[in-house]
């Protein structure tokens, strides 16, 4: 086992320098030198170890010896005969004089250098992954499924304002708003459930600020356990933004509306004076002269419903969809129809819905996304066919996606995309009413709900119009 195995057996003496006075025979194979050339004290022991490891591992030796121990472990580098570095684990047994003197050390040595080297690279590694973390712009955490820190980021302290020890031991219920625990707490469960979760809630720092932060977290299956890993960051330039964009927008709409107002009333007075003007003196008009009144009257009214369209446009979606806000979209969908009720009996149209489930999202909003698609499809129907239009609706990974489906004229391919657009009409007024707002409409309702809307179609073939929304 000596002679074969990879273990180096060297006894040296207590001797300044350590002489060696014996080698096993396996120490020319595992470290190039003869064993003759080793023992007999041929060569210092302190000569085989690496320059920089010789005072710590003779002060370490020596004191440890001098305490009475019978035995001792070190880890230390060595110097092969080639002059390779080798990193080796050294066992080493003292023999003491019957005074107690220590007399010689035998040592069973075995090379660990591949171990060392894998640790490096692991601390290595570890190195990198800290310095990443501690990079980040955001708090990072590690928390485990009880809901306590096992890891934070440098940041997370120098954010709060506590030390890393303070943070670990007081928990997360302590840095967060009393408002916000309970939301945080279920969305960390939510993380061990399902996989991963996103919470919004405000950190409170060592002197008492509040500062909002987005949080996520996904779930990460460790040798111990699950665990959730994740990353706040600080929303608080979005807020500010947010609340700049929100107040610039209620005064667009006041100023829209303001607009609109004013508009109308001389587009009302305009028409109402021709109207008069061919009543009164319509007889003394030439055919001509009253074919312009006409023509003024109709460009007035279609003035006055394209400012009426641009201020619904501009109020569509304008407001934040609340996360708690739920919509029965089965009773969106009989507010839509009872509001087209004249158009649906003028055309004969028969309209119908399958079931149709709780989204997330605004009433009002959706039953007006809902009232403009089914009223396209009754103004766009097919001279030859009687209308149909169907609502359905599909649930999938947590959205929903609903259909409204129509045998109408259809959409060339084309002009899919087009469609969404504000003021985009694919047909002259003289064969279809309308602005070329309602889709653009339709389009914002669907965006400010999270969604995306779209179309599958094909010309004379009739249109599907797919929208999604948060499952409610």
């Amino acid at each position: 086992m000596v002679l074969n195995g990879p273990m180096v057996i060297i006894k040296w003496n207590a001797a300044e320098g350590w002489p060696i006075n014996h080698a096993s025979a396996n120490v020319e194979r595992q470290w190039g030198y003869g064993p003759a050339d080793l023992a007999a004290g041929r060569k210092l022991y302190t000569a085989l170890l690496y320059p920089g490891d010789v005072e710590r591992v003779v002060h370490e030796s020596t004191q440890l010896a001098k305490a009475g121990r019978p035995y001792f472990e070190q880890e230390y580098r060595i110097s092969r005969a080639d002059g390779k570095i080798r990193w080796v684990y050294d066992y080493t047994v003292v023999e003491h004089a019957a005074d107690g003197t220590v007399v010689s050390y035998v040592g069973y040595l075995l090379d660990i250098t591949e171990r060392k080297e894998m640790e490096r690279q692991i601390e290595g590694e570890r190195d990198f992954i800290r310095t990443v973390i501690n990079s980040l712009p955001g708090v990072f955490y590690v928390i485990d499924p009880q809901g306590r820190f096992e890891l934070v980021n440098d940041s997370f302290s120098r954010i709060c304002g506590y030390p890393t020890e303070d943070i670990l031991h007081g928990g997360l219920a302590a840095l967060l708003r009393a408002q916000d625990r309970e939301g945080i707490a279920a969305a960390i469960l939510r993380v061990f459930e399902t996989g991963s979760a996103e919470v919004e809630g405000s950190l409170v720092t060592r002197d008492g600020t509040e500062l909002p932060y987005y949080f996520t977290g996904v779930r990460f299956d460790s040798a111990d356990g699950p665990r959730l890993v994740g990353m706040g960051l600080d929303v608080s330039a979005r807020n500010r933004m947010e609340e700049t964009i929100r107040k610039s927008n209620e005064e667009l709409e006041s100023f829209a509306y303001i607009a609109s107002h004013d508009l109308q009333e001389p587009l009302r007075t305009v028409t109402t004076f021709l109207q008069l003007l061919k009543r009164e003196f319509g007889s003394s008009l030439p055919e001509e002269g009253l074919e312009y009144v006409d023509f003024a009257v109709d460009g007035a009214l279609r003035m006055s419903h394209l400012i009426r369209d641009l201020l619904q446009y501009s109020r569509a979606g304008r407001s934040r969809v609340s996360s708690d806000a739920r919509c029965n979209l089965a009773q969106a969908f009989t507010a839509a129809t009872a509001l087209l009720a004249t158009a649906i009996t003028d055309s004969g149209a028969e309209v119908t819905a399958g079931p149709l489930p709780m989204v997330r999202g605004d009433a009002d909003q959706l039953a007006r996304l809902l009232q403009n698609l089914i009223g396209n499809a009754l103004k766009y129907r097919h001279k030859e066919r009687r209308p149909q239009v169907h609502v359905s609706a599909e649930k999938a990974a947590g959205w929903v996606t609903v259909a409204v489906t129509d045998n109408g004229i259809g959409i060339d391919p084309d002009y899919h995309q087009k469609i969404f657009q504000v003021f985009q009409r694919l047909h002259g007024r003289s064969e279809y009413e309308g602005t070329g707002i309602g889709l653009a409409i339709c389009n914002k309702i669907v965006t400010a709900h999270g969604g995306h809307i779209w179309v599958e179609s094909s010309a004379d073939s009739g249109a599907i119009f797919r929208f999604t929304l948060p499952m409610g």
